[in-house]
């Protein structure tokens, strides 16, 4: 099969979830199917991972859709940019759309189907987030009817505590949409049991299965890594990690009191690694250190 990954992360973006693109790519081409990503042009990124764009697998078939967003960039240094990036801001507080990625929905929404039926693919994988992607579905669905169309969702859109805040009749917006947008999907995929209920909770019943995809481990792309790059050596004692980007309602500082709770012997061999985002995550992490 043909199978599309559309997913605004994928390698050599620095993202966990370019990595779970690259596991699931590796798992399809590994039973003979030719793999297509739908992702941003990896010419335009700021900033790229050397590491991940060495493991991408040959077989790979890249769409590059235009560069990041104005929401995923840093802040602009033209008025023109502070505007657009503000009012792109203000638009998901205040409308039924499901997140601030307003240019990669323009893009998938306009280019997607034909890209699509230019490929011949068989089956076209949306990965959450942006879930603005599920946007792209209606025009999708009428450009190949006969192919199967999932949605694999990483965090919750409607339901979800992160992203609950805000206006209430707008959240009920969003999650009607949700709904209509879902029922022309073939199946959905969420990554955990939690997840799963939740969803049901909220969404109720859809005519597409609702299936749990955990993440998963690839010990062959471990071992190929461990073989290609020198180990890093860490030394003795306790290593903790600390993995994700850094925002208001991840913190580091509910791990950190956790620590300080730890006897002094126990504490003094322990070493804490944080890997985050620069910028606004960079920022929060220094509060909490200070803390």
């Amino acid at each position: 099969m043909r199978v599309g990954i559309v997913s605004y992360y994928a390698p050599p973006q620095g993202a966990v979830a370019s990595h779970r693109v690259l596991r699931l790519s590796r798992a399809l081409l590994a039973q003979g199917h030719e793999v297509h990503w739908v992702t941003i042009d990896d010419r335009r990124l700021p900033e790229a991972d050397a590491t991940l764009a060495a493991l991408v697998p040959p077989g790979v078939v890249r769409h590059g859709l235009g560069g990041p967003t104005r929401w995923s960039l840093g802040a602009s240094r033209s008025f023109f940019g502070k505007v657009l990036r503000n009012v792109y801001y203000k638009l998901s507080d205040r409308l039924p759309i499901p997140d601030r990625h307003v240019e990669w929905v323009w893009r998938l929404r306009r280019r997607l189907p034909a890209l699509a039926v230019q490929a011949h693919l068989h089956a076209v994988l949306l990965t959450c987030g942006p879930h603005g992607q599920l946007l792209a579905l209606p025009r999708l669905r009428r450009a190949l009817p006969g192919a199967r169309v999932l949605v694999d969702y990483r965090d919750l859109l409607s339901g979800n505590a992160w992203t609950n805040a805000g206006d209430a009749a707008v959240r009920e917006n969003v999650l009607r949409h949700e709904r209509e947008l879902l029922r022309l999907a073939d199946g959905l995929f969420v990554n955990s049991a939690q997840a799963h209920e939740v969803f049901a909770a909220t969404v109720g019943e859809l005519p597409c299965p609702v299936e749990v995809m955990r993440n998963a481990a690839d010990f062959g792309l471990a071992r190929e890594i461990a073989s290609r790059w020198p180990a890093v050596e860490l030394g003795t004692g306790i290593h903790l990690g600390f993995f994700g980007t850094i925002f208001p309602r991840r913190r580091m500082l509910p791990v950190l009191e956790a620590l300080a709770r730890l006897p002094d012997a126990v504490l003094q061999r322990t070493t804490l690694h944080a890997f985050g985002g620069g910028d606004d995550s960079q920022k929060l992490l220094e509060e909490d250190l200070a803390k």
